[in-house]
């Protein structure tokens, strides 16, 4: 019987270590955590309000409000550090979940589990053309954890259709959500 126990306490470490380097962690943000968009390009079409510091080199349209923060033209130079050693992290990270090749709609896919509910995880793109969206109907990151949403390019974007809509239930955090793709060195990030 001790050498059952034994076994199953071994067996319950090795899970509990696999967990921990699997599951989806949270960078540090430094300074970087501030702004509620720090980015090379801001690219917006309609009139778009955004909490806390916005940092940019070029914005394409001017229909922007900034509540509890300042707009920084360009960005302080620490925050971009802070902001490259976070994705560092968030990019060393593993897939939990790989879309199927080609564009996704975040809102539609039932690929990953229930229609437009997500856990925390790293969910990728795999393509060139893997491009994530948010549709009308939204999205609900659910329950407590990192949600990582990475594309496999720097021209895929995010695109988020007017009043599409995050939802954060169950103990998620605005604080643990990232937008981010991979290979590039100007990237953006954006928490929820």
């Amino acid at each position: 019987m001790k050498k059952i126990n034994k076994l199953l306490l071994l067996a319950f470490s090795v899970l509990g270590f696999l967990w921990s380097t699997l599951a989806a962690s949270t960078p540090s943000l430094g300074i970087a955590a501030r702004f509620g968009v720090l980015s090379s390009t801001f690219s917006i079409t309609t009139a778009t309000t955004v909490h806390g510091d916005v940092g940019y080199t070029t914005l394409s349209n001017p229909l922007l409000t900034v509540v509890g923060g300042w707009i920084f033209v360009p960005s302080p130079s620490q925050a971009g550090i802070d902001q490259g050693t976070a994705l560092a992290d968030l990019n060393s990270q593993p897939c939990t979940f790989s879309f199927a090749a080609g564009a996704i709609d975040l809102a539609t896919d039932i690929t990953h589990g229930p229609l437009g509910v997500y856990t925390g995880g790293v969910y990728c793109t795999t393509t060139a053309a893997g491009a994530m969206s948010i549709g009308a109907a939204g999205i609900t990151l659910s329950g407590a954890g990192t949600f990582i949403f990475r594309t496999s390019a720097p021209s895929n974007a995010l695109t988020t259709l007017a009043n599409s809509i995050v939802v954060l239930t169950g103990g998620a955090s605005a604080c643990d959500v990232f937008w981010t793709h991979c290979s590039d060195n100007a990237w953006s990030w954006l928490s929820v």
